[in-house]
């Protein structure tokens, strides 16, 4: 029940956007900036027959259960299509990205893939333009940034047109969609010798 309300929270954060284009995302990416950085964290979820056969094959020694490697190579397997088609920028340079930390969930009939990754900001403070493209023939991505700690968001777009500033800027592309999102780091004061 948990889940069923945690999945209808996500799913209304995204609602503005997505009911324009009228599209329910199975993957999701939250980006959240802090003290320490920048993290992108990629979700994909798949249920139904679908999640059941990819349990049975992901069970290589057929023993019912998946191991941890077995977990860890689904988890990867799934991610690759949540991260499939989108490009991060950061002020129009590609956004570079350490590496993928995997989880899976896997519940009966409901597989949902997790995956952390830490984003390799230039120094700097000020004004930066983070971007998330989204090709033209892959579905749709539900898209959460955050600020925190020091950081703020100053604007949002999508296909260039202004949707405002917000505290999170929550959204579902459409294949094809650009977002740009106006992220400010505060500069921190030199302290005094």
């Amino acid at each position: 029940m948990r889940r069923l309300a945690l999945g209808l929270l996500a799913i209304c954060a995204v609602a503005p956007h997505a009911a324009a284009h009228n599209i329910k995302p199975d993957r999701e990416l939250v980006i959240q900036f802090d003290a320490r950085g920048g993290v992108a964290m990629w979700q994909v979820t798949i249920g139904g027959p679908q999640a059941v056969v990819m349990l049975a094959a992901a069970d290589l020694d057929h023993d019912g259960r998946l191991s941890e490697g077995e977990r860890v190579a689904l988890a990867v397997s799934l991610l690759s299509k949540a991260v499939r088609g989108v490009a991060l920028s950061w002020d129009d340079a590609p956004l570079a990205q350490a590496e993928l930390k995997p989880r899976l969930d896997a519940g009966d009939r409901t597989l949902t893939a997790r995956g952390l990754v830490e984003l390799k900001l230039p120094e700097g403070c000020g004004t930066h333009r983070l971007g998330v493209a989204l090709e033209a023939r892959v579905p749709p991505l539900g898209v959460d940034v955050q600020a925190i700690s020091g950081w703020r968001l100053e604007g949002v777009s999508i296909g260039g047109v202004a949707e405002g500033a917000h505290l999170t800027a929550a959204v579902a592309l459409a294949p094809g969609d650009h977002l740009e999102v106006r992220v400010a780091a505060r500069c921190e004061p030199a302290v005094p010798r």
